[in-house]
């Protein structure tokens, strides 16, 4: 098949696509002037989307400024620190029993019936009426 008989065939397939489109157009005239103005619509809002996206805003130039401090600079006045605060602390493996006795609460099963329904609350909120 050589390249003059390939555009011959796409020439003769646009033809017969055209002559179709005119005799439902003949045919059908109102489903034709539905169908051309939804595509004119179309083609109306793709442009106008084209022209309004195409515009960003132009970007100011990025001006550095080296800023040379005249005076020391004031630390704010703020609490103090405690003196059992620590700011920074090594994490241990695993607590101490003195500190387990100090920190860790044992849940009663009032608290942990309490915690169930709070979240059995919270699941069916989630779910709602999800079959």
């Amino acid at each position: 098949m050589s390249f003059k008989e390939f555009l011959e065939k796409i020439k003769n397939v646009f033809i017969s696509l055209y002559e179709k489109t005119v005799d439902y157009c003949r045919e059908n005239k109102k489903q034709a002037i539905i169908i051309g103005s939804l595509i004119l619509f179309i083609l109306i809002l793709l442009i106008l989307l084209l022209i309004f996206a195409g515009k960003k805003p132009a970007k100011l130039p990025h001006v550095e400024t080296k800023l040379e401090l005249t005076e020391t600079p004031l630390v704010p006045k703020g609490p103090e620190v405690q003196e059992d605060y620590s700011i920074s602390r090594n994490p241990k493996d695993k607590w101490t029993e003195e500190e387990a006795d100090k920190w860790f609460t044992i849940p009663s099963s009032n608290d942990i019936d309490s915690l169930g329904k709070t979240n059995d609350g919270i699941i069916s909120e989630i779910l709602g009426a999800a079959p």
